[in-house]
Order: structure tokens, then sequence, then C-alpha cells
């Protein structure tokens, strides 16, 4: 059965998110690979995919880049809490968080800078959840409007990432989740990025850098998980970071 499960999950992979790649970019990203996020098969690709992993997160086998956000929303300690999603897809994670942690309350809001993502996560999800279209340099909302803010696999897409770091702390009370990004200690390099039927930009993080960055936005780590080693130089890593005064 593992066996089975394991050849779905492949072939579910293949189908909709497709062959994927990484490839170094000699210029800055054009804004056509900015808006990457935004084409034509995105929104239903990654339906199918989010679709296979809520079915089987409901069936004890979950993905280990969602097992690691949970884990982070759990070292929180909080029971209770208001939470935004920034770039929430199809908004999958409202369905994760009854599975995965139900007894935590959490009131959910999701952004996402592509319309159609958000048309289709409010047609799933939008009589128990909040959503809305917003980027995540200028997040639409006051400050210290939620307790926690999730950032899972989106920081890398922002052309301006101090500013993004900023706002995510900006409108963050408490803690702020920025999960699933590739760091190196050697230099931030562009590079473009294809799935789902579409290519768009991306940013291998120097990791001293970018954690100078937390610091000088009031964010300190007070957890920090290697997901995996992809190579000598890169590693996958997720962060929890407490909000300081």
């Amino acid at each position: 059965m593992k066996l089975f499960n394991k050849l779905r999950r492949i072939w579910i992979n293949k189908r909709y998110l497709g062959k994927t790649g990484v490839f170094p970019l000699n210029d800055s990203p054009t804004q056509k690979l900015i808006d990457g996020w935004k084409g034509n098969k995105v929104a239903s690709n990654m339906l199918k995919v989010s679709q296979f992993d809520i079915s089987r997160a409901r069936k004890g086998d979950v993905n280990i880049n969602i097992l690691t956000n949970i884990e982070l929303i759990k070292r929180t300690g909080l029971r209770e809490f208001t939470c935004l999603d920034v770039g929430c897809g199809i908004g999958s994670y409202v369905d994760l968080f009854r599975i995965l942690i139900p007894t935590l309350k959490i009131k959910y809001t999701g952004i996402d800078y592509s319309a159609e993502l958000i048309s289709i996560a409010n047609k799933r999800y939008g009589s128990i959840a909040k959503f809305q279209v917003g980027n995540m340099q200028n997040i639409p909302f006051e400050s210290k409007s939620f307790d926690v803010v999730c950032s899972s696999s989106v920081l890398p897409y922002s052309p301006d990432y101090n500013q993004a770091v900023s706002e995510l702390s900006r409108v963050a009370r408490k803690y702020v989740l920025i999960t699933r990004i590739m760091v190196t200690k050697g230099k931030e390099v562009f590079q473009k990025q294809k799935a789902y039927g579409s290519e768009w930009s991306s940013i291998l993080f120097n990791e001293d850098k970018l954690k100078r960055i937390m610091k000088e936005n009031n964010l300190d780590i007070i957890a920090e998980i290697q997901i995996k080693q992809v190579d000598e130089e890169r590693d996958e890593k997720s962060y929890l970071l407490k909000v300081v005064e």
C-alpha cells in the first residue's frame, strides 16, 4: 500500500506539477517571470496537487513540507489565534489545519496575488475563511492584525524580499513563519523555475543576509528546521520567528 501511494504521488506530480527545473538567470527577472504564478494552467494544476495532498493527509500520509509547517505552528504554543496565510494558493491549509491540528481554534485569512487562485479558494472555503487578492510586498491589512503570519514557499518569488519581510513583520502580532525556502552560504542568485505548466523567477537566498534582514525587521528566530540538504551548497529550510518590540 505504501508503494502504491508513493507511485500515485509521483504520477500526480508528474501530470500536474509537471517537469520542474531551476536555472540561473544572468540578469534581473523580467516582469513576465515575476508574474509567472498567474499562468493559465497554474491554478487548475495546483488544485489537483493540493486535493491529493489533502486526501492523503486525511489518511495519515502527510507531505514532509506540510508536516514541517504544522510542527512550527505547534511550537508557538498558541491554542486559539488569528492566522494570515500569505501566498495561500487555493487555501488548502484551511483543510490541513482542521485535519492535522483539529484541537486548535484558528481564524484563517488568506491572500494571494493570483485572482484565479483566490477565486478557487473562495469557492472551496469562503463560508469558513476569508480570502482576498494581495501582494506580500504591500499586505492589505493594518499593522499587528494577526497573531500568526505564514509564508510557505512564497518569499523566494518576491522581487523585493526585504520589503516582503518587513510587511510580514508589520502585520504580525506574535509570530511569523517563513518556510520552504532555499538558502546557501554562497552568493545570492536569481533563478528561473518551471512547474505547474508555467515558469517564474525565484531567489536562492544567502542565509546570513536573510537572517540579518529578519533581525532588522524585529524578528527573532526561535526555531529553524532543515527540511533537506539539496547539495553541498544548498539547503531547504523553514523558520519560526517571534515578533519583538
